[in-house]
């Protein structure tokens, strides 16, 4: 159990009055913030899906040699609602949260998102890769993670606010992190125990954020932890990732892909 887990994750996900599923290792992959999703509302015709995707260099499929997840779900949304899928990805590798919000003030951006039927936002896990390498050379990680929890937490609020502002009938899908660091056999490899948990607390400390964003702003919320991890947190990822153990591989997209499926299936 990691040491943010306990004094902070634990205690703040516990009861979630916006939230229908609680947000926890037992979550089977998704949970929504209302009581139902949108696209599984009764009589709603089904629409050509537009996805438009912000992130970091995972939805950007880095280190995949595959479309990636964003694709290859606008492909099965497609399918589903007998439409072709248009796809806009805007995710840039390296970028931080802060970076979405700042794209979502660009004319041809704001143009796609008010077409888009679908927005996916997976973004914060590089806003943690500068405390981690501090925490490595002996910071503290209650000096240096809950400031970068709460950027999260406060760009994505904004980035999801911005795009319910430009598109009010978009599907909203904010998506967490099996792992804000290298993971699975890389990780055992290259970290030492000490690492390996800084690296889970970076983790819940993002995911939490990431939540707490979702529970603000009542929109999808995707657990890609719990589709790589299981319920219980405890499966190894490896199988999932790409040589760097850092990326998913196209088995880990095919994964992500699935599960966004399994929220908004016609997009």
């Amino acid at each position: 159990m990691s040491k943010w887990s306990t004094s902070r994750r634990h205690r703040r996900i516990g009861a979630r009055a916006g939230l229908s599923v609680v947000l926890s290792l037992s979550t089977v992959g998704v949970a929504y913030a209302a009581d139902d999703p949108p696209s599984a509302a009764a009589g709603t015709p089904a629409l050509p899906p537009v996805v438009v995707a912000f992130g970091d260099s995972v939805p950007y499929a880095s280190h995949c040699g595959c479309p990636g997840f964003v694709g290859e779900y606008a492909t099965l949304a497609g399918n589903n609602a007998g439409f072709a899928a248009t796809v806009h990805n805007f995710s840039d590798p390296g970028s931080l949260s802060g970076d979405v919000v700042s794209e979502l003030g660009h004319h041809r951006i704001q143009k796609a998102v008010r077409a888009a039927t679908t927005v996916l936002i997976m973004t914060g896990a590089n806003d943690f890769t500068a405390p981690f390498s501090e925490v490595r050379d002996g910071a503290s990680e209650s000096d240096v993670y809950p400031p970068a929890a709460d950027r999260v937490q406060a760009n994505v609020t904004a980035a999801v606010q911005l795009v319910q502002q430009l598109n009010p009938h978009a599907h909203i899908v904010v998506l967490d992190y099996w792992a804000a660091m290298k993971d699975g056999a890389v990780a055992r490899r290259e970290y030492s125990p000490d690492a390996q948990e800084a690296a889970q607390d970076a983790t819940d400390a993002v995911n939490q954020a990431l939540a707490d964003a979702v529970e603000a702003t009542h929109v999808t919320y995707v657990s890609t932890l719990v589709a790589f991890k299981g319920p219980d947190g405890t499966q190894d990822p490896t199988d999932l990732l790409a040589p760097d153990g850092d990326h998913p591989d196209a088995a880990g997209h095919a994964v992500i892909a699935q599960t966004l499926v399994e929220a908004l299936p016609q997009g």
